[in-house]
């Protein structure tokens, strides 16, 4: 069965899940003001949000150094954390076996067994049912990032160097088959339907018939008069009665940027061109098991881990444009991140089975999956006044997903109140324009100054939870 500690050493060796590419703000100065950075931030963030952001992000320009940085999401409805603990829990597909062994007895049982019998087969295949519901299609995803940079800048130039693990993700899918819905109710209709107190005499073969996936599936209920296993057996063409998926796909991106920009006055107003060629490593991994093979201890992460990870070089870039007015009060922010868009694909795995004799073995089948990073472009505006700075960012292009989710695009909101240079306090939010994800409030403040700083930043909802924390100094 799957166990927590399972799910926690799979977060740790291969992580995420979950979700829409989860966008959790890498810089936890940023997570805190509403996950806004394309317009207004750090010249040592520049980088990660906007690169021209080197000759607007600072008014004092110089050396800026970010020792490290981390930031980590996690995404997760309910309804599909109760479900996995009730799984891991119990053993319902052994529930479910037992209770057709000992209703193949049902001629010699007496009354009162007969029925508990029959009530506990009615009972298991409602409860499997019942969870298996809980999780369709409802995805469970962590993501985690880190890095660090060294960052010079002026009015008229900025040059940056980060390096990190710019996102690691695990999005965690069951895909329930709708076809094991009706081969569990197949069951419990036949006993309720043909079998009673009066008339306990099995059919020697009795051939279900259902509908499902555009096509009619025969299977065997019971064969040599006994109730056939539905967790072990298989329709007329092969494929087994029962085959829910628990996906799992992690794909980790590391980075090594080198940020560039300029600065152009033009009268009163301040225009900066950024961009940044980076160097990336993907790292994918894609694990695809049956509700039955969790129950039969199939899940090996470390083994998964050890043949199937996919390492791959790619080559990417950045860009990024800011344009400021009103003394620099007010600035415009337009970034586009992974402007070549590139498609990935994992390594074939090996689909596996524990034989009635408990031994493993290959089946033949083979999965994978394939995801793309597409361009994003982001929009931003600030206005920054006695030490008050409100920004907004809007995603310009729809955010998809690795794997599971939804498509969803971001509009971010966010306030930053320095106090005294000495401390920055702030709050923020962001939701979704196409409504998939529930509204998302953040908060953070910075301990320290521009020599040294300690920032911390935290985002919640009723689904998703994030939280950053940053050192740095600067001269």
């Amino acid at each position: 069965m799957i166990k927590n500690k399972a799910l926690l050493s799979t977060c740790s060796l291969v992580v995420y899940t979950l979700f829409p590419q989860l966008t959790h703000g890498q810089d936890a100065q940023a997570i805190g003001r509403g996950f806004t950075g394309v317009s207004f931030t750090q010249a040592s963030s520049a980088s990660i949000y906007n690169p021209a952001l080197l000759n607007h992000g600072s008014k004092k320009h110089g050396f800026d150094f970010i020792l490290s940085n981390v930031a980590v999401s996690a995404y997760a409805q309910k309804d599909s954390i109760d479900a996995f603990d009730d799984f891991d829990n119990n053993d319902y597909f052994e529930d479910l076996s037992d209770a057709l062994v000992r209703l193949d007895n049902l001629a010699n049982a007496s009354e009162d067994q007969f029925n508990q019998d029959k009530a506990r087969l009615n009972s298991v295949t409602g409860i499997i049912t019942e969870r298996l519901e809980q999780l369709d299609e409802k995805p469970i995803a962590v993501d985690a990032s880190g890095f660090a940079s060294i960052s010079f800048s002026n009015k008229n130039f900025g040059i940056s160097l980060y390096t990190g693990l710019n996102s690691l993700k695990l999005e965690v899918l069951p895909d329930i088959n709708g076809c094991d819905l009706e081969v569990l109710n197949s069951y419990t209709q036949f006993i309720t339907d043909e079998i009673d107190i009066d008339n306990r005499i099995m059919p020697i073969n009795e051939v279900g018939t259902i509908s499902c996936e555009g096509s009619t599936k025969q299977f065997d209920i019971t064969k040599d008069g006994k109730f056939t296993d539905p967790s072990d057996d298989k329709f007329a063409d092969g494929s087994p009665l029962l085959n829910t998926k628990i996906q799992g796909l992690a794909v980790g991106i590391f980075e090594t940027g080198l940020s560039l920009s300029h600065g152009f006055e033009i009268d009163d107003y301040h225009l900066s061109i950024g961009i940044t060629p980076k160097i990336m490593q993907i790292q994918t991994l894609f694990i695809s098991h049956s509700v039955k093979d969790i129950e039969d201890d199939l899940i090996d992460i470390e083994e998964s881990y050890d043949n199937d990870l996919k390492k791959e070089k790619s080559f990417n870039m950045d860009l990024g444009f800011a344009f400021s007015m009103l003394n620099d009060h007010l600035t415009l922010g337009l970034a586009g991140k992974n402007i070549i868009s590139k498609r990935y694909h994992t390594n074939l795995a090996v689909e596996k089975r524990k034989s009635p004799s408990g031994e493993i073995e290959e089946t033949g089948n083979t999965f994978s999956h394939s995801f793309s990073l597409s361009p994003q472009w982001t929009t931003g505006i600030s206005y920054t006044v006695s030490g008050l700075t409100i920004a907004a960012d809007y995603d310009l292009t729809k955010r998809e997903p690795f794997f599971a989710g939804f498509d969803h695009q971001f509009l971010s909101i966010g306030l930053e109140y320095n106090v005294f240079n000495v401390i920055a306090l702030r709050v923020g939010g962001r939701l979704d324009t196409f409504g998939n994800i529930s509204e998302q409030l953040t908060t953070g403040f910075t301990l320290g100054n521009r020599i040294f700083h300690m920032d911390l930043g935290a985002q919640y909802s009723e689904e998703m939870a994030s939280v950053g924390f940053q050192m740095g100094f600067g001269f």
